[in-house]
């Protein structure tokens, strides 16, 4: 017989699990299940999560009510910033503009120290400069941008949003330094194939049209390069390569399963798996996987062994359907997975070969309007 106490951690416990997994429903009812027997730290997980739930349902007012403060007493720790973010961009999403950015702002004022809270500082400084870039306020916008880590997971945003800032104010030369740093980077990456358009475009309105045709002809040639590695990633992805031979590999590699997916990597089935991996459901899902198909080693090896138990014939067979069962629901999941995971990789590819298709016309005609320009003032 379990204590209350226990009882109630446990219940925490399989609601985390759920609200992870995208359970609402689940992770709701079970949360309300649990007592009042829970330590201190444990209470504020169970706030903290029942306040995310109550943010997922757009119920901000009672979510903010169970949030602790932040202009409160005693130290506020990362997981409570992480809830505060998540209702300040919440409040910006749903007509609470003016409490959304009060707490973000806050966010970005604290001093953070360790890494997990400085990456949390960077989204919020992040999603205060896309807020002041859609409003207008360019300068407001850049002094937010200015604060993210240049070697943090979100700079190459900030870098375009940057640029756009500075082009907006008119301030060109300006534009283009941000935009170069991009240029070197990654043509995996949505905002370097952005910024290889807008250097070219900003180079003509400054009159360099020579740099500016380079540049587009670069741009033209790097995209058509980057369309071609992803067909081949789409057509190897459709042959069910993305599971068979990368996922199932995978599980060669001991104790580094998810490092081995992140290693980058030029087949075609393998050069966008650190992209695909940006996504939440995408990563739970590939967890899931490796689950499944641990689970039916086990399974399968269960079955194998079971004469070793000296059992007898009737009591073994019976033991062996019972497995096969098992299997056969496993290898069900298995299908399913594997659906979801070559689905989603299908439809990433093909949306960002679209967006290239469309950067690559953009930038032909670029081209084509530097050279009749040149040719009207008798340059070529």
């Amino acid at each position: 017989k379990y204590s209350k106490k226990a009882r109630d951690i446990a219940a925490l416990y399989a609601a985390q699990i759920y609200y992870k997994q995208g359970a609402w429903a689940e992770a709701n009812n079970t949360v309300f299940s649990i007592g009042d027997t829970l330590p201190a730290r444990l209470k504020k997980e169970k706030d903290l999560l029942l306040a995310n739930i109550l943010i997922d349902k757009n119920q901000l007012i009672e979510a903010d009510k169970i949030l602790p403060r932040l202009d409160g007493e005693g130290e506020i720790d990362t997981l409570s910033w992480y809830g505060q973010h998540n209702l300040g961009v919440a409040m910006l999403k749903n007509g609470q503009p003016q409490k959304g950015m009060g707490i973000l702002r806050r966010i970005s004022a604290e001093s953070f120290q360790g890494n997990e809270g400085r990456a949390l500082q960077d989204k919020a400084n992040l999603a205060l400069g896309y807020v002041y870039l859609q409003a207008g306020d360019m300068s407001s916008a850049i002094g937010y941008l200015e604060k993210i880590r240049i070697n943090g997971p979100f700079s190459f945003r900030a870098l375009f949003g940057l640029g756009f800032a500075e082009s907006a104010l008119g301030r060109h030369q300006r534009a283009l330094i941000p935009w170069l740093e991009l240029q070197k980077e990654d043509i995996r990456e949505s905002e370097v194939q952005e910024a290889l358009l807008m250097i070219p475009e900003t180079l003509f309105k400054l009159e360099s049209y020579k740099k500016a045709q380079a540049d587009y002809q670069n741009a033209v040639s790097l995209y058509k390069l980057e369309i071609d590695a992803l067909s081949a990633a789409i057509e190897a992805t459709r042959a069910g390569k993305i599971t068979k031979s990368i996922l199932a590999k995978g599980m060669l590699e001991e104790n580094s399963w998810n490092d081995f997916l992140m290693r980058p990597s030029a087949l075609p089935e393998t050069r966008y798996f650190p992209w695909y991996m940006r996504d939440e459901e995408f990563r739970q899902s590939v967890s899931l996987y490796k689950e499944a198909l641990d689970l039916r080693n086990v399974l399968a090896s269960q079955k194998e062994t079971l004469s070793d138990y000296e059992l007898s014939r009737v009591v073994t067979a019976r033991y062996a359907e019972k497995i096969s069962g098992n299997i056969a629901e496993v290898d069900d999941t298995i299908t399913k997975v594997e659906g979801y995971i070559q689905n989603f990789a299908i439809n990433w590819l093909e949306n960002r070969k679209a967006s290239l298709n469309g950067y690559l016309s953009q930038a032909s005609l670029g081209s084509a309007k530097v050279y009749h320009h040149a040719a009207e003032r008798g340059d070529q």
